[in-house]
């Protein structure tokens, strides 16, 4: 369960007498949803008085006594048993839905509700006979049938194909109206789960450099990416000098008592040439001086004022680092679309660049929106929340280089939709919005977008962050990421970070990656289904090699465990979880040095 305030998903039923074969259909068309990463609910109506607890059970027993509300919690799956008064009616089908709201599911099937008008398939089985339900019945939107549907029937599909109804439901899906829509953490989602990496390869493809480009000193330049090659102007190092402190001769010269002739320090080079039977004292970065191919190390050197002996036969080159050894005149330092880190500055310094051309930084507008959400110094009455989201965002932002425009928190009103919106566009290269909780946020969303962009709305196929939006708002960028805080980073570090540093001039790439053990004692659980990106904790083992181990709770909305981590596990969508020694995927989250 991820919010007490997401609204409940939509609703498909299945209709037919008693007999037809409705369970064992929904049954097999539930394997199918489920292994293609849908998250199911099942509402069943009985007209009968149904207890699946058993005499003699402790909770039975309990309940039977006057416990209004029952807890069976145990370590795979909890019941919830509800005496509700007995002159309480039975809850109509959006009452019954409404206990569904705030577990991320997909879909609810429903068998019962007759009178209830919603999207169904008719189930029909020849031998059962009965008449067909689709001329009267309402809500009918295909026929699971073994024989021939008369005229006029709606789309029909084998009652032994479960797999082709299961497809019939993905395909239509994005029509389905039922009773109540849904926000889906931010919009209403697309037909298909997309796998994450073909996700972000359309958003990659889509993205390109934003225009323009800016001259910078060299100490502006770090997080910058370059738009220029940068060639050596001269050589690095510019002269041979010594790797360290010693003594400089001609190795031939080696087992003879030298003469000490003077000193070649950093800055303050000896002038004169080095003949046979002579030796210079030197130190660390000094120029070698005419005349000496090998600087001996002053451990291996027995040596007074005036003299010198060596105490270990050198070979010549040892201990010189030749001219041009680092970088020759002309050599290629860096190339365009290199983001520039502290290391890259000191190479640029080595070569007497002291201003770099880089491209400029995106200009990226984000918002929150809903009427639930209240800053940080505001009272929080009943039902409203902190707006995290924000003070997350505008630090992955900074972190990403981009330039930040935080336009706040929009309310649910279509016109201010619209008018942040069109406001962010006008300032952006990229928008950035985060969902609200109520559907009225999503609605006002999708017809800002609808009026105001070009969308596609997409359900990725990964945990957390199934519902994203991405498409473009005039010309800019735009992402929607869910309201979840854990999930918004998720899509935030998987989509939208590739895509800022395409814009900021940096080449497509995937996001870097490790492969390590599990942690003793520590494994990662999940379902078959979806690619999950589990928060993990990097830690030393006895080897000093490195481990990784889940920070605690994995729910979307615990942003406490994702501020413990410093790393994300990546479990493909088939994995079923990984035990303590498997390898994993890792996606580190600290930044480069």
């Amino acid at each position: 369960m991820t919010s007490a305030f997401s609204p409940p998903p939509p609703a498909l039923g299945l209709a037919g007498f008693s007999g037809s074969g409705k369970t064992t259909l929904l049954e097999a068309v539930i394997a199918y949803l489920a292994a293609a990463g849908w998250r199911l609910g099942v509402l069943k109506a009985s007209h009968h008085d149904v207890d699946p607890d058993r005499p003699g059970k402790d909770s039975y027993r309990l309940r039977h006594a006057g416990a209004a509300v029952t807890q069976l919690a145990g370590p795979r799956r909890w019941s919830l048993f509800v005496e509700p008064p007995p002159e309480e009616s039975p809850p109509d089908l959006p009452a019954a839905l409404a206990r569904f709201a705030g577990y991320e599911l997909d879909l609810v099937l429903v068998e019962g509700y007759r009178e209830a008008e919603f999207p169904r398939i008719e189930v029909h089985r020849a031998e059962r006979g009965g008449p067909w339900l689709f001329p009267d019945h309402p809500g009918i939107i295909a026929v699971a049938c073994d024989e021939a549907p008369p005229a006029g029937a709606p789309p029909f599909l084998a009652l032994s194909e479960p797999a082709a109804v299961a497809q019939f439901i993905i395909d239509h899906y994005p029509t389905l109206e039922g009773p109540m829509t849904r926000d889906d953490a931010c919009f209403q989602p697309g037909p298909d789960l997309l796998p994450v990496v073909e996700a972000r390869r359309r958003i990659l493809a889509a993205a390109g450099p934003v225009t323009g480009t800016e001259m910078v000193d060299l100490r502006a330049g770090l997080g910058r990416v370059l738009a220029q090659t940068v060639a050596a102007a001269e050589p690095v190092p510019g002269f041979d000098n010594s790797a360290m402190d010693g003594y400089g001769l001609r190795a031939a010269d080696a087992g003879e008592s030298l003469r000490l002739v003077g000193h070649s320090l950093a800055g303050s080079p000896y002038a004169g040439n080095i003949g046979p039977g002579e030796a210079v004292r030197i130190m660390t970065g000094a120029p070698v001086p005419e005349g000496v191919n090998t600087v001996v190390m002053q451990e291996h050197v027995t040596a007074d004022e005036t003299t010198v002996r060596i105490d270990k036969q050198p070979t010549e080159g040892d201990n010189i680092r030749r001219a041009g050894e680092d970088l020759t005149a002309g050599e290629t330092v860096l190339e365009p679309g290199r983001r520039l880190r502290p290391a890259d500055l000191g190479l640029l310094a080595s070569v007497g660049v002291s201003q770099v051309r880089v491209h400029r930084r995106p200009r990226v507008a984000f918002f929150s929106t809903g009427d639930e959400l209240r800053g940080v110094g505001e009272p929080l009455e009943h039902g409203t929340i902190r707006d995290s989201n924000r003070y997350t965002l505008h630090a992955l932002l900074e972190r990403a280089g981009v330039e930040v425009h935080d336009l706040g928190v929009v309310r649910d009103d279509l016109a201010a939709t619209e008018t942040a919106l069109a406001e962010a566009a006008a300032m952006a290269d990229a928008v950035i919005t985060t969902g609200g909780a109520s559907v009225g946020t999503a609605d006002h969303i999708h017809t800002a977008l609808a009026n105001r962009g070009e969308v596609a709305f997409w359900r990725i196929a990964m945990k957390p962050g199934k519902p994203l939006a991405f498409g473009h708002v005039g010309d800019a960028l735009f992402f929607g990421l869910p309201g979840n805080p854990v999930s918004a980073m998720a899509t935030f570090l998987q989509f939208a970070a590739p895509a800022l540093a395409v814009q900021a001039g940096e080449p497509p790439a995937e996001p870097r990656t490790l492969r390590l053990p599990v942690a003793e004692a520590e494994p990662f659980t999940k379902a078959a289904g979806r690619t999950e990106f589990q928060r993990g904790q990097l830690e030393p083992t006895a080897d000093g090699s490195l481990a990784v181990r889940p920070t605690g709770p994995q729910g979307s909305h615990i942003l406490r465990s994702m501020s413990l981590a410093d790393c994300l596990v990546i479990l493909p969508a088939e994995s079923e979880g990984a035990s303590p020694g498997e390898l994993v995927e890792v996606q580190p989250l600290t930044t480069d040095a």
